[in-house]
């Protein structure tokens, strides 16, 4: 007969477990997410059965995000996600559903473009193939980040990665060749492969990502076909860096250079978020050493700190340096922010009056059911939880009911200690989440406190000129005036992209240079925009064949 554990121990044991359980351990998934018309997504790797996971498709307004009966993303078995992959996607609503376009890692270390289409009836993805696409392109990274920009219909898709020696290199796909390999974006090296991507206009695309322990690292695109190449706070020595200028030995920070500001328990990020607000202004997001949520921004050629906020609105990340998810809708100036707080899948959330709300645990389920919204109704919420039983039993670990416990207890003594745990959890969670009323009522709903009045979304209509001063258009003093993101207008019954039309939209342009008087000098500025594009999905190919000769490709924000 086997040795039985005393009730003691075995109720150690189980605290143990559980503990575990609800506490992310020192690898912690990557966070995807992306803005359709009908709300935020979500994605995110559950570490233990190596399943990507997703909030349910046909969430209206709020993500939910099912635990106890996760979504599983019906990958190909050909090409298995591999532990702790880096996670990226885009979505986009066709007036009947929402398509989602995702990357990640496969076991093998190609990096895997995989095309969905949900059941609105049941929230549930259903795949519509998944291709290899780094198969021609220089080595990838084993533990490479992931982002990638869709930018219309003709000039099609960028992937980026890290490669072997982590540099950032591009993937591109465009209808007329398929996937190929683009080129360097930076030779640097950077800290970690933390890395995020964002664009406004046609091909205005910044790629962000951790330089060293002190600063960040963006590189962007020039109508040069060069990538500039800059850091923050403290700024590159020598001129104007590009990727065809320089390499990993000779892109050095200028140690001379006054610093205006330092980022805050800075460290080195597991993740990163860059958004782009209607004005432009370009928003990058952290999890600092200390836990907390830190944010900088770039307004007129400028990096400065933004203002933190109460915890109730920014609550502290389970780990320094945690992982985090970025999305915005540029038009409205929306803001989502995702990490776990508590071993809760959590939502920070900057609405379109320019005010944050009270971060919340993602629901898990909805009490009522959903019809498709219509086209002019697709911002409605999806229902809240409302009452304390249902916030904690929509605890968004990201683990199914079986991980959650980890083993089985084949005794009673077992039995009464995991609801032990379990009663005095939901004790002090309950607790915790009365303080946190008490001081939401003791505090008002915050203004824009995270964002210093010149830093605010919408706080100035403006466009720049060619030597980077500021001019006001009332074409861009609304929302509706200019979309950051392209909304695809693809038609899934179609099979063919549908291009959008919208008037130009001001561009982020860089700073005067200094002239001088030389014979066929010329310059390079960012590309122009040409406002709303339409995004292209795949073409007629054999699902089974290779991305680059079907047409298949799909869009992403990064790890």
């Amino acid at each position: 007969m086997g040795f039985l554990p005393s009730s003691r121990s075995l109720s150690l044991q189980v605290l143990a477990v559980l503990s575990t359980a609800i506490q992310p351990g020192d690898a912690s998934p990557a966070i995807a997410a992306w803005w359709t018309d009908i709300g935020p997504q979500i994605i995110v790797q559950n570490l233990t059965t190596l399943d990507i996971q997703y909030s349910s498709c046909n969430s209206n307004g709020t993500p939910i995000y099912p635990v106890d009966q996760p979504n599983v993303l019906p990958t190909s078995s050909q090409y298995k996600p591999r532990n702790n992959t880096a996670l990226t996607g885009v979505g986009w609503w066709t007036t009947k559903t929402t398509i989602a376009s995702l990357f990640y890692q496969s076991e093998s270390g190609e990096i895997v473009n995989g095309l969905f289409q949900c059941d609105w009836s049941t929230g549930k993805f259903a795949s519509q193939g998944s291709w290899a696409i780094s198969d021609n392109s220089p080595s990838v990274n084993d533990n490479t980040g992931l982002a990638s920009v869709l930018l219309g219909s003709d000039s099609g898709y960028r992937v980026y990665y890290h490669d072997k020696d982590q540099a950032v290199n591009e993937i591109g796909y465009t209808a007329a060749s398929g996937w190929k390999y683009s080129q360097m974006v930076s030779p640097d090296h950077p800290a970690s492969t933390a890395i995020h991507a964002d664009f406004s206009g046609k091909s205005n695309i910044s790629v962000i990502f951790p330089h060293d322990s002190e600063n960040f690292e963006v590189t962007r695109f020039n109508t040069d076909t060069t990538w500039h190449i800059s850091t923050f706070p403290r700024p590159l020595a020598g001129g104007v860096v590009t990727n065809d200028n320089s390499n990993a030995s000779t892109i050095k920070l200028n140690s001379t250079a006054p610093v205006s500001f330092t980022l805050p328990y800075y460290g080195t990020p597991k993740g990163v978020g860059l958004t782009i607000d209607s004005t432009l202004d370009r928003h990058v997001w952290y999890i600092g050493t200390d836990r907390n949520l830190y944010s900088a921004v770039n307004v007129r050629y400028t990096w400065a700190l933004n203002s933190s906020t109460s915890t109730l609105f920014w609550p502290q990340a389970d780990e320094p340096n945690a992982p985090l998810g970025a999305t915005s809708d540029s038009a409205t100036n929306q803001i989502r922010i995702y990490y776990y707080v508590d071993g809760l899948l959590t939502e920070i959330r900057l609405d379109q009056d320019g005010n944050w709300k009270e971060a919340q645990a993602l629901p898990t389920s909805n009490s009522t059911t959903e019809s498709a919204p219509s086209p002019n109704n697709s911002t409605a919420p999806a229902a809240e939880p409302t009452s304390d039983t249902n916030a904690s039993s929509g605890a968004s670990s990201g683990l199914s009911s079986g991980a959650k416990a980890g083993v089985g207890v084949g005794v009673t003594l077992g039995v009464l200690a995991v609801a032990g745990v379990l009663g005095a959890l939901f004790f002090f969670r309950r607790r915790e989440r009365m303080r946190q009323q008490q001081q939401q009522a003791a505090a008002p709903e915050m203004e824009h406190t995270a964002l210093d009045p010149s830093h605010s979304p919408g706080a100035a209509a403006v466009g720049y000129d060619a030597n980077g001063k500021p001019t006001y258009d009332p074409r861009y003093a609304s929302p509706e005036g200019y979309v950051g993101s392209p909304p695809p207008g693809y038609a899934w019954e179609q099979k063919h992209p549908q291009q959008l039309e919208a008037s130009e939209v001001p561009q982020e342009l860089e700073g005067p240079r200094t002239m001088y008087e030389l014979p066929g000098q010329t310059y390079s500025y960012e590309l122009v925009g040409d406002g709303r594009v339409g995004a292209e999905l795949p073409g007629d190919g054999a699902p089974g064949s290779n991305g680059a000769s079907n047409g298949v490709h799909g869009v992403a924000t990064g790890r």
